[in-house]
């Protein structure tokens, strides 16, 4: 590129649309940008048309690396949906009263244990969650729904086929996670939740259906067959 001076590099690029979004952008958002751009000008911004998509790869690893060097308050986070700033967490108490929010969005411990029972063992039915916490979740379920957390992913081949739950790219951006397989390094106690009380879920599941056989064959008059192996 001709007088790289006065231009601004790729690098620099990047980080402002990263900055400027109002959403998790990608690489190829970023890609696209810079392509349609060049693609569309006359001046200086037409030389930027030939920038690769490994160049904005390496320039996005260049700022995160940059950024993390020093604590500064904020970082650049890698969502499912691409990259975004976002604050440091434990900033939060001064940004919530600058910007003059009162509660900060916080999940109920019971709705920490719900959401940890689904995460780690999506896809889940109901009778499963309340199994491992010993209590109805119904409302918690449904609150967990309407944050965007939990969304139905099907229904089970059990007796009524009731709704397996699992959770949503929300509760991944919600926790900071890239993927599922990120869940560990943030909450190791939800997996000790989630694991609670193994023999005693089978137990509880192995009930529950035999209950819901056994309503089923009064209400029919003949007796039921299941393959389940529980």
């Amino acid at each position: 590129m001709s007088d790289i001076k006065k231009l601004p590099d790729v690098k620099e690029i990047v980080g402002a649309m990263i900055f400027g979004s109002t959403r998790s952008i990608s690489v190829n958002d970023i890609l696209r940008c810079i392509k349609d751009v060049a693609g569309t000008s006359e001046d200086y911004a037409k030389e930027y048309g030939k920038v690769t998509k490994g160049e904005i790869e390496k320039a996005v690893k260049e700022l995160i690396k940059e950024i993390n060097r020093s604590p500064n308050g904020f970082s650049i986070v890698d969502t499912t949906d691409g990259y975004k700033f976002q604050t440091a967490a434990n900033c939060g108490r001064w940004l919530r009263h600058y910007l003059e929010i009162d509660k900060p969005s916080r999940l109920s411990m019971p709705a920490l244990e719900t959401l940890s029972v689904i995460a780690y063992r999506q896809p889940v039915s109901k009778t499963n969650i309340e199994a491992v916490r010993g209590v109805n979740s119904s409302n918690i379920v449904k609150n967990l729904m309407e944050m965007h957390l939990v969304k139905i992913t099907g229904r089970s081949e059990l007796p009524g086929r009731p709704f397996l739950y699992g959770t949503t790219k929300e509760f991944l951006n919600h926790f900071g996670l890239k993927d599922l397989n990120d869940l560990d390094s943030i909450k190791p106690a939800f997996m000790a939740m989630a694991q609670k009380g193994e023999d005693e879920e089978e137990q509880n599941i192995s009930s529950t259906v035999q209950e819901e056989l056994d309503r089923q064959e009064k209400e029919d008059g003949a007796p039921r067959q299941t393959n389940f192996n529980l």
